[in-house]
């Protein structure tokens, strides 16, 4: 798949595979589709650390603890493209179990600066911030409890009292519709709440953030 913006800049997908044995029978695989683009070295060799990261967590953690089995478990490791302008390309990997439910067991996040070739952090889209991550974490705490209360997600109540401090800085994703910060799937509720996501709708000056 190749994707283009008015640039020019072509986006392509790099397919690598892994197949974890025990005793020469297959116990599990790694199937990723990464995302590739023309002269981006640095994005390029990201994305294959954080394969490698991945394959090695499925090596020491997940395959020693596997029961032997018929068919070897199944994971996909898809990237997305979120949105891409001649400024910024925005992507996330989504991991999932490949058994019939699309439900992902986890996300990676990032946004990167077409101009310098870099991911960008979070604050980069608020330079001028103070107390950025706080008033983040007090916002994402007071939005889980409301959903809570509403009945619009049935989020674990302890879990969404602790909402705010189980967000990370390096959970966030670039839209058309702003900028989307999210916590881990399972953190606040059960697999069909799906990922959590926080919306900071854009304003011309970029995302806007919400009041204290």
């Amino acid at each position: 798949m190749n994707e283009t913006n008015g640039e020019g800049a072509i986006l392509t997908s790099r397919r690598i595979c892994r197949t974890f044995l025990r005793d020469g029978d297959p116990l599990l695989e790694l199937d990723a589709r990464l995302p590739e683009i023309k002269g981006a070295a640095l994005m390029n060799a990201y994305y294959a650390r954080l394969f490698r990261r991945l394959a090695g967590f499925c090596a020491e953690e997940l395959v020693p603890d596997l029961p032997t089995r018929d068919d070897p478990l199944k994971l996909d490791l898809e990237y997305q493209v979120r949105l891409m302008t001649p400024g910024i390309l925005s992507l996330t990997l989504e991991l999932f179990r490949r058994d019939g439910r699309s439900i992902a067991a986890a996300r990676f996040g990032a946004v990167w600066s077409r101009a310098a070739g870099v991911p960008l952090p979070l604050r980069a889209f608020f330079p001028k911030t103070v107390g950025l991550r706080r008033r983040l974490r007090s916002w994402i705490r007071a939005e889980a409890l409301e959903r809570l209360r509403s009945g619009f997600c049935l989020y674990d109540p302890r879990q969404a009292d602790r909402a705010g401090s189980l967000f990370s800085p390096q959970n966030f994703y670039a839209a058309e519709r702003g900028l989307v910060l999210f916590l881990p799937p399972l953190t606040l509720g059960s697999a069909s709440e799906g990922i959590p996501e926080f919306l900071l709708p854009w304003d011309p000056a970029g995302p806007r953030l919400p009041e204290n």
